[in-house]
């Protein structure tokens, strides 16, 4: 009897030890298994999200660009024609802060022949035009104080610039350019236009056909509608093969 209450402390040491070892591999094969679900759970989603993004390419006409991996997953970018227009969408991811990051969706559209003027059209807002005014050369002053608190243009030739975006236009929307982009501010989130090509940003990925259309309509009109001022105003001057090659 004696000897039995000896052993009663090893025994009860060994026992709580086996529970220990019992609990810490409970411990790592939860672990192993939540890591396995997440992994599974975000393959599945990337799977859903390219079946959605292949089936709004096809019916846009644009194509999957396999040979541009995107930066959050490798079906990030499209490309193609669209209402007779060369066209690229693909995703963004931008670093918010150091501890997180937020994915965009653009479209860009591009001029068949460029403007060749050197035109540059941000949208920003007016604390960081004041910073910026002091360093930039070039910037156009356009009247309306609405335009002037959203974006920045700047072209060598201030006059043409000018006239692009204030010249009366009757095939659209809008007046002119400078409307139709104020028109198109109220939804998109970045604008930036250049000689080549029309850009809108807007957060988010936009996987579905009727998330994506609408920035891609808008990217297409502003280059039918700069197209159309650049011409009128060639007309204007007289001067189409030298202002526009």
């Amino acid at each position: 009897m004696a000897i039995a209450l000896q052993l009663n402390p090893l025994l009860i040491w060994f026992l709580v030890l086996f529970a220990a070892i019992v609990l810490i591999i409970l411990l790592i094969a939860g672990f192993i298994w939540l890591i396995r679900r997440i992994i599974s759970e975000h393959t599945d989603l990337n799977i859903r999200e390219k079946t959605v993004w292949q089936n709004t390419l096809q019916q846009l006409g644009l194509k999957f660009n396999p040979n541009t991996e995107g930066l959050l997953t490798p079906f990030a970018v499209a490309d193609g024609e669209y209402q007779d227009c060369k066209v690229k969408v693909a995703f963004l991811v931008i670093q918010s802060s150091e501890d997180s990051s937020d994915i965009y969706t653009f479209c860009e559209a591009f001029f068949p022949t460029p403007l060749n003027i050197n035109l540059e059209i941000k949208s920003e807002g007016k604390f960081k035009q004041a910073l910026k005014s002091v360093f930039e050369k070039d910037r156009v002053e356009i009247e309306s104080s609405d335009f002037k608190g959203n974006f920045v243009v700047k072209c060598p030739n201030d006059e043409k610039a000018r006239q692009i975006l204030t010249s009366d236009l009757s095939d659209g929307e809008t007046r002119n350019l400078a409307a139709d982009l104020l028109m198109t501010k109220r939804f998109v989130e970045y604008i930036k236009i250049t000689d080549e090509s029309v850009y809108l940003k807007n957060k988010g990925q936009l996987l579905e056909l009727e998330e994506i259309k609408p920035l891609l309509d808008s990217a297409v009109y502003l280059v039918k509608r700069i197209q159309t001022a650049r011409e009128k105003l060639a007309e204007d001057l007289g001067e189409h093969s030298r202002l526009f090659p």
